[in-house]
C-alpha cells in the first residue's frame, strides 16, 4: 500500500507528462548526440561543434556567450573556447547537416530548454562500451522524429520493470515493494525515470545481479555486474564486497570462482564491444584520462553524493577546490576508517547483505551524481528483517531534502542534507553489523 501511494504521489505527474510526449532535452542532447557523433567529436568537441554548425544555420544559440571548454572544464567566453576549432575538418557537410537537424529537432521539441546552461555542463562521458551499444539504439530510434524520439525514452522504464521483475522473482513481494517505495521517494530522480535515453541500464543490471545472488546463480550475477561496471564503473565496488563472504573460512569458494569467471569473461567481451566505436580501441585510451579528470572536477559540483563532497559542507563554489586540498588528510583518514569498518562488517554477513554493503565503498571512494544513488533502493535486498529498517533509513533522504529546501537551501545545500542522511544510515548500518552476529535471515 505504501509503495503504491508513493508511486502515485512522486511518480504520477512525471509519468503522465512523459506519456503526453514530453522528453528530457538536456539528457537527449548529451546522450543521443554524444553517441551518434562520438566518432568525429569524441569527448571534447560536442559543444564547439554544435555551436559552430548552429551558427552556420539558424544561429539559435547566439546568446550562449559563456560555455564550458570540455578539454579543461573551465568556463569561458564562447569565442575563446571555440578558438581555432575547425568543424569542417571534423564533420563532413552531410554530417554537419545531420547534426543541425538533430539539434534543431530537440530545440523545437522543448522551446523552454535552457541551452545556455546546457553548454556549461560537462559534456558526454559515457564509457566506450556504453557508447557502442547506445549508438546502435540511437540510430535505430532517431530523435529527429517525434514518435521515435518518444519511443527511445521508453527503454528506461522497461528496463526498470524487467529489473523489478527479477527482484520479485528472487526476493518476493515485500522486498520488491520496499524497493519500489525507495525508487519513488528518493529525491531528485522521480522526473528522471521518464523522458531520458538509456540512463538506467546499470540499475536494471544491479537488480538482476541481486536476484542472481539470491537465487544462487553466480553466472547471472557476474554477467549483470560486468555490464553495470562496463557501463558505469562504480558497480565494481559491489562485486568486491560480494566476494568477501565466500573468501572467509567456510565460504563457498566454488560460488566465488564461478562469479569471478563470469564477470571476467563478460567484462572482457564488453571491453571488446567498446572497441567497435568509430574511434576503435583508442576510445578506451581517451576515456581513462577523461574520466579521471571528470571525477576530480565532479567533486566540486552541485547535487553530488559522496564523502568528499559531504566534507565540503557549505563551502562556496570558488573555495571548494582549495578547501578540499586543505582538508585532504582528515578526508582520507575518514575514508581509511570507513573502509576498515566496512571490511569488518562485510566479513560477518551473507552474500545478499555483502553486495549491498558495497554502497559504503561507493560513498567513501566516489563522488557521484545524485541519480546513481537510486541504486541504493536495493538496500532492502540485504535481507529481512534488516532490510526493513534500511529501507526506512534510506527513505529519510526524501525528508532531509524536503526539510533543507523548506529552509531555503539551494540545490547544493539540499543535497548536503541527503549526503548527511546517507552517511548516518551507512555509519549505523556498518557499526551495527560489526557488533551483532550474523543470522540465517541475512544469509
Amino acid at each position: 500500500m505504501a509503495a503504491g501511494l508513493a508511486v502515485l504521489w512522486f511518480v504520477a505527474e512525471p509519468a503522465a507528462t512523459w506519456a503526453g510526449g514530453w522528453t528530457q532535452t538536456w539528457n537527449l542532447y548529451h546522450y543521443v548526440v554524444g553517441v551518434r557523433f562520438f566518432g568525429e567529436l569524441g569527448y571534447d568537441d560536442l559543444y564547439v561543434a554544435t555551436l559552430e554548425v548552429d551558427q552556420r544555420h539558424d544561429d539559435a544559440f547566439r546568446q550562449a556567450d559563456v560555455v564550458r571548454d570540455l578539454r579543461t572544464y573551465e568556463k569561458g567566453r564562447r569565442a575563446v573556447v571555440i578558438g581555432d576549432y575547425d568543424v569542417d575538418a571534423a564533420l563532413s557537410p552531410e554530417r554537419q547537416e545531420e547534426l543541425d537537424t538533430v539539434v534543431r529537432a530537440l530545440r523545437e521539441s522543448d522551446p523552454k530548454a535552457s541551452w545556455r546552461d546546457m553548454f556549461r555542463d560537462r559534456g558526454y562521458n559515457g564509457t566506450p562500451a556504453y557508447t557502442a551499444v547506445a549508438s546502435v539504439v540511437a540510430r535505430a530510434l532517431p530523435v529527429e522524429h517525434a514518435t521515435t524520439r518518444w519511443l527511445s525514452t521508453t527503454l528506461d522504464p522497461l528496463m526498470i520493470l524487467v529489473g523489478l521483475a527479477a527482484v520479485g522473482w528472487a526476493f518476493g513481494t515485500e522486498t520488491t515493494a520496499w524497493v519500489v517505495l525507495l525508487l519513488a521517494v528518493f529525491p531528485g530522480t522521480n522526473w528522471r525515470w521518464f523522458g531520458g535515453f538509456l540512463q538506467y541500464d546499470w540499475l536494471a543490471a544491479l537488480m538482476i545481479a541481486a536476484a542472481g545472488v539470491k537465487r544462487g546463480k553466480p553466472e547471472l550475477a557476474g554477467i549483470a555486474l560486468a555490464w553495470a561496471t562496463a557501463s558505469r564503473l562504480f558497480p565494481a565496488a559491489l562485486l568486491v564486497s560480494l566476494l568477501i563472504p565466500d573468501l572467509r573460512p567456510g565460504g563457498d569458494r566454488a560460488f566465488a570462482r564461478r562469479l569471478v569467471l563470469a564477470f571476467g569473461v563478460a567484462l572482457l567481451l564488453f571491453v571488446g564491444v567498446g572497441c567497435l566505436t568509430p574511434r576503435g580501441p583508442g576510445a578506451w585510451l581517451e576515456f581513462v584520462p577523461r574520466i579521471l579528470h571528470h571525477s576530480e572536477q565532479h567533486v566540486l559540483g552541485d547535487q553530488r553524493i559522496g564523502w568528499r563532497h559531504f566534507a565540503l559542507w557549505t563551502t562556496p563554489d570558488d573555495l571548494r577546490e582549495a578547501v578540499l586540498h586543505a582538508r585532504a588528510i582528515p578526508i582520507w583518514a575518514g575514508v581509511a576508517l570507513g573502509l576498515g569498518a566496512w571490511g569488518a562488517a562485510v566479513w560477518r554477513r551473507g552474500r545478499e547483505e555483502a553486495l549491498q554493503l558495497g554502497w559504503v565503498v561507493v560513498f567513501l571512494v566516489t563522488v557521484s551524481s545524485r541519480y546513481y544513488w537510486a541504486g541504493a533502493a536495493l538496500l532492502p535486498t540485504a535481507g529481512l528483517p534488516r532490510g526493513r529498517w534500511l529501507a526506512v533509513g534510506f527513505a529519510t533522504t526524501a525528508v532531509a531534502h524536503a526539510w533543507a529546501r523548506s529552509l531555503g537551501a539551494d540545490k547544493h545545500g539540499a543535497y548536503l542534507g541527503v549526503d548527511l542522511a546517507i552517511a548516518l544510515l551507512l555509519v549505523v548500518w556498518t557499526l551495527s553489523t560489526v557488533v551483532t552476529p550474523d543470522t540465517d535471515d541475512d544469509r
